[in-house]
């Protein structure tokens, strides 16, 4: 897949350490015939009305599945799925209508040029519905099994809760499935390594919701809206859920160089946090969280709900620029030191708020205006003698639930959406 594409996966990923999703449609969806050719295990699905168009987004140049000349089938649905085995092998299904003398022609051409592109290639063809696809991978494997389970009338659509995801494609152009239960397969192992490491990153993709859906508008990675299927709290989704849009002020003091950052504006500090615990309690891990917010008070002298309490923050974000990172809380109605001094409460933020608000070195403290910024010494310092700031950054400023930024993309979640835009 495209590096942007697998991209895409890991911004959720961030967006839902600190977002919202929006509400399960009930509306039916009629499942194309297209997704019957897709093995039940597959773990990535990009359905999309254009084949042509659709590949250009998807993956790079590089492709083998770029090199061939599609003819007429170019224009026609097409559904790219990623099988769940030893490595990721991609299966490409076209659409070819009802059989003709020019359909068949059409395939023909195609497969003629799969041999010396080291790609296999199966003509399927179900007179009784009336629907026929070609399928082509560079595995005999993936497609002998693609047979299999369209001799056996298996496919993805049996999948946990896949008929609810496919009630969320809304997308006009072509709609990507991903199911996070696989995430360890198809979170690339190198990326974003400089900010999150990956068994936290492949953990928290996994616990956040059960498929992901990315609906694509246009045949461009922009104006994306993401929606997702998590039926359990023991999913993470169902702790945005309870989370209203607030004001965002990140842009005030974000540096114009900044290549990482996650930011969670809070209406309620609370109200999010009694969410959290639930969503603790459900996988049982409640009593372990207890045990570390008493531990954090017999250490540092304070229980972290009464420092919350008394910060009462309207806005934490995670910053990463040339190489530092800090830590940054708007509290404008809180007493915070007015030069670089020694934290007292390193950890509590990651404590009460997740994961991804937790650095290593959480040493020092200062702040910038209504900000309190956490961090080691030196990046307390660099930070707050940042001038140029990130302006061309486009963050919604009312009614955000998180933004999550780098400078090839930028997802939100305002009102009850979520909006991707990968430049």
């Amino acid at each position: 897949m495209r590096r942007n594409f697998l991209f895409l996966a890991i911004i959720i990923l961030a967006a839902i350490s600190c977002g919202g999703n929006k509400t399960t449609s009930t509306t039916t969806v009629k499942a194309s015939d297209l997704l019957c050719t897709v093995p039940s295990r597959s773990l990535a699905v990009m359905h999309f009305n254009n084949t042509g168009k659709a590949l250009e987004i998807l993956l790079d140049s590089t492709s083998v599945f770029r090199s061939i000349d599609y003819g007429e089938l170019a224009e026609s649905e097409m559904v790219l799925s990623y099988d769940y085995g030893a490595a990721l092998i991609p299966l490409l299904a076209i659409s070819t209508g009802k059989t003709s003398a020019d359909t068949l022609e059409a395939v023909k051409q195609v497969l003629e040029q799969l041999p010396a592109l080291k790609l296999k290639g199966y003509y399927y063809n179900d007179t009784l519905v009336k629907h026929s696809a070609l399928l082509i991978s560079p595995s005999q494997a993936a497609i002998t099994e693609a047979e299999s389970h369209i001799g056996a009338e298996t496919s993805v659509l049996e999948a946990p809760d896949f008929e609810k995801a496919v009630a969320l494609a809304k997308g006009s152009a072509g709609t990507v499935y991903l199911r996070n239960t696989s995430a360890s397969r198809w979170v690339p192992k190198t990326l974003l390594q400089q900010f999150v490491p990956r068994k936290k990153l492949v953990n928290f993709v996994t616990n956040a919701a059960e498929w992901m859906v990315a609906n694509f508008h246009s045949y461009k990675t922009e104006d994306i809206d993401i929606q997702t299927i998590a039926e359990n709290q023991r999913y993470f989704m169902k702790v945005l859920e309870s989370c209203s849009g607030a004001d965002s002020h990140i842009k005030e003091v974000l540096p114009a160089s900044t290549d990482w950052m996650v930011d969670l504006p809070l209406k309620d500090w609370k109200a999010y946090y009694d969410a959290y615990s639930l969503f603790l309690d459900t996988n049982s891990i409640l009593t372990a969280h207890e045990n570390a917010l008493r531990s954090a008070k017999n250490k540092y002298g304070k229980n972290p709900l009464d420092w919350a309490k008394e910060l009462n923050p309207k806005e934490i974000a995670l910053v990463h620029w040339d190489g530092r990172q800090v830590l940054l809380l708007n509290v404008p109605k809180a007493k915070i030191p007015q030069s670089i001094t020694e934290n007292p409460h390193p950890g509590y933020t990651g404590l009460l708020f997740g994961g991804v608000f937790a650095l290593e070195d959480e040493s020092s403290c200062a702040n910038l205006g209504s900000w309190l910024v956490v961090g080691a010494g030196e990046d307390v310092a660099e930070f707050a003698l940042c001038e140029e700031k990130a302006e061309d950054v486009d963050l919604p400023s009312k009614d955000c639930k998180f933004a999550v930024y780098t400078p090839e993309a930028l997802m939100f979640g305002k009102g009850s959406g979520i909006e991707l835009n990968m430049y």
